[in-house]
């Protein structure tokens, strides 16, 4: 499954910090208005070793409004990733299932990729293509994946 070209924002937060429409309002959206694949950087990767139960139990999350925020602005939106192991929290149970709701049961639906690995600076600084390989294991609730970042090749590069 590829998507081509990706945006990653840099929106960074803390524990049990909520992602907003409002956080959104302030980014360039002509800029990306082409985006099939929009990965948020939290920075919440710094704590996955150090502080092990912040980053299962209280990550930041993503309201519900923002997937319909995201599809009015981005007509070829098919995915959004983010760097925390959820788009929900364990301790909000209905509003986790309200945005995953939000992103995946709508037509289309836009995928979600969690707990991604957004620390590279090149990420902020570039558009990509971004393949991913889903690897399909037994019965379980989501699908582990293998995500590579590609740069895309100027006109002319083969």
């Amino acid at each position: 499954m590829a998507f081509c070209p990706v945006y990653c924002w840099d929106l960074q937060r803390e524990v049990d910090q909520q992602i907003t429409m409002e956080d959104l309002c302030a980014i360039d959206h002509v800029r990306y208005r082409d985006a099939q694949a929009i990965l948020i950087r939290t920075g919440f990767w710094r704590i996955r070793d150090t502080a092990r139960e912040d980053y299962i139990h209280r990550n930041p999350v993503v309201n519900p409004n923002v997937a319909t925020f995201l599809s009015s602005q981005y007509p070829a939106l098919r995915l959004v990733g983010i760097d925390t192991i959820s788009i929900a929290n364990p301790g909000k149970k209905d509003a986790g299932q309200a945005c995953h709701r939000e992103f995946l049961c709508n037509d289309p639906p836009i995928l979600i990729l969690e707990d991604a690995d957004l620390k590279d600076e090149w990420l902020i600084r570039n558009s990509f293509e971004l393949i991913l390989y889903p690897m399909i294991v037994g019965k379980i609730e989501a699908t582990p994946v293998v995500a590579l970042a590609e740069p895309i090749p100027s006109k002319g590069e083969k």
